[in-house]
C-alpha cells in the first residue's frame, strides 16, 4: 500500500493564537514540545526585547517529520 499523507476534514479550525515567534523544541519519551513566545515590549537598557513563552504545542514526536514537510514547503513557496 501507498504511503498517502491524511486529509484534514473541512472543519472550521477551533483555536487561533498569535505568536511572534519559536522559543524551543524539545523531545523526550516520543513526545515533541513546541514553546512559542510573544514580545512583551523593548528591553529596558535598550539591547533585545522582553519575551515570555505564551503557548506550548504538544504532538507525538513522529508527527515532527509531517511538521518539517509542511514547513520546508511552505518556505520553498515563500522564495
Amino acid at each position: 500500500m501507498e504511503n498517502q499523507q491524511q486529509k484534514p476534514l473541512p472543519t472550521p479550525v477551533e483555536n487561533t493564537q498569535y505568536v511572534d515567534g519559536t522559543h524551543a523544541l524539545s523531545v523526550r519519551n516520543g513526545v515533541a514540545k513546541l514553546d512559542f513566545y510573544e514580545t512583551l515590549g523593548p528591553a529596558p537598557e535598550g539591547e533585545g526585547e522582553i519575551r515570555r513563552i505564551a503557548h506550548r504545542l504538544v504532538l507525538p514526536a513522529a508527527a515532527l517529520a509531517e511538521l518539517a514537510d509542511i514547513l520546508n514547503r511552505a518556505l520553498a513557496q515563500a522564495k
